[in-house]
């Protein structure tokens, strides 16, 4: 499985959305620190940069993801390597931000 790298992402979101959006998601997602809490409330991990993925629970990562994907979608849609599955033909899988091929 793979997930989705922000560089990536944004050199393919720039000539897609608005300047304003891009730079407000750019700058919201190269400031994502996060802390993991374990144990209940008690414990909690040391901050530590992401740098890969998309926001879970997010209402835009789905969009995200298939825009940052739409291309190999695109590229492997007219490959001939094929799995049939009764009268369907299934190259590959794709799903939240993670793809398996």
């Amino acid at each position: 499985m793979h997930s989705i790298w922000h560089d990536g992402l944004f050199y393919k979101l720039y000539n897609v959305l608005p300047d304003a959006h891009w730079r407000f998601l750019r700058k919201w997602y190269s400031n994502l620190d996060v802390v993991i809490k374990w144990d209940g409330y008690i414990d909690y991990s040391t901050y530590f940069r992401v740098t890969r993925g998309t926001r879970q629970g997010s209402i835009l990562s789905p969009v995200l993801f298939n825009l940052f994907l739409s291309n190999l979608m695109l590229e492997l849609s007219l490959c001939q390597h094929w799995v049939r599955v009764g009268n369907h033909l299934y190259n590959s899988f794709a799903y939240a931000d993670d793809v398996f091929i």
